[in-house]
């Protein structure tokens, strides 16, 4: 019985402040529907930061030379800050690559990027080009559509081999045909192209293609 009792006399309250009662409603609604649209909010950067970090690929360690010094290096082209000092060698690439000094690295890929002009025939795309080693589709994520990644036969013998992104592709390849065993040129030095990456699409403001 206390409950009806207590039930009817707050609807008589409501009924007899309906401004204040409606008002109170609506703070109430208000603050809910905040609390949730922030929670949803937080939810989606959460998804979108992860997301990010899975298209460069996963349990990622990136090692740059030198030390930083902000407003001091920063690169003129990308905007970023670049490191200062001696860059890494392969001898460091082989020391970080044995099991024996870093057993807590599945696979160790070294890099080396710069902005080039990339041309064949009249057609040109200015795009970051990547030097690397086989296992870089494995720890960057990246998947071979048509054709093939170079191999470590490829790398010992030194011969000039590219594999194109999906971007690059478009803009050298308008009409759609196969690369693969068409001749490019990387800064005016000749390259023939073995493979095609599977579209991979953007991090943050880079195209990853």
């Amino acid at each position: 019985m206390k409950i009806v009792q207590s039930f009817r006399l707050a609807l008589v309250g409501l009924s007899v402040n309906k401004l204040r009662s409606f008002l109170t409603m609506l703070g109430i609604i208000i603050g809910v529907a905040a609390v949730i649209t922030l929670l949803s909010v937080g939810r989606g950067v959460q998804l979108f930061v992860s997301a990010e970090f899975e298209g460069l690929g996963n349990n990622l360690l990136f090692v740059f030379p030198g030390k930083f010094v902000p407003g001091q290096n920063r690169n003129p082209v990308t905007g970023r800050l670049a490191p200062v000092g001696n860059g890494l060698t392969t001898d460091d690439y082989l020391a970080l690559s044995d099991p024996a000094r870093a057993p807590s690295l599945k696979l160790v890929v070294p890099e080396y990027g710069r902005y080039s002009s990339v041309t064949r025939d009249r057609y040109t795309a200015r795009t970051q080009v990547t030097g690397s080693t086989p296992g870089f589709t494995e720890v960057r994520n990246f998947s071979v559509s048509d054709g093939n990644f170079f191999s470590d036969q490829d790398v010992d013998s030194g011969v000039r081999v590219a594999v194109l992104g999906q971007t690059v592709y478009q803009e050298l390849f308008p009409n759609g045909e196969s690369p693969i065993g068409e001749s490019i040129k990387i800064n005016n030095v000749p390259f023939r192209v073995i493979g095609l990456l599977a579209a991979k699409g953007g991090s943050g403001l880079n195209d990853q293609d």
